[in-house]
């Protein structure tokens, strides 16, 4: 029974570790970009989300 608790926490932590977060921006024009935490570090994501929201852009995470 400890061995397959100690594999069920295991394969919780690795997935959620691999996860990445998504961020969209929703223009006011009807268009949307995604961006993934695996292809921008945390900087380049506040300055895109700061971007989207000058414009009057909608920011939001999944």
């Amino acid at each position: 029974m400890k061995k397959v608790l100690l594999l069920a926490g295991l394969a919780v932590f690795v997935l959620s570790t691999s996860c990445k977060k998504e961020y969209t921006c929703k223009y006011t024009t009807g268009t949307s970009a995604t961006y993934s935490e695996k292809d921008y570090n945390e900087a380049q994501i506040n300055a895109l989300k700061a971007g989207c929201e000058l414009v009057g852009g909608t920011w939001s995470s999944k």
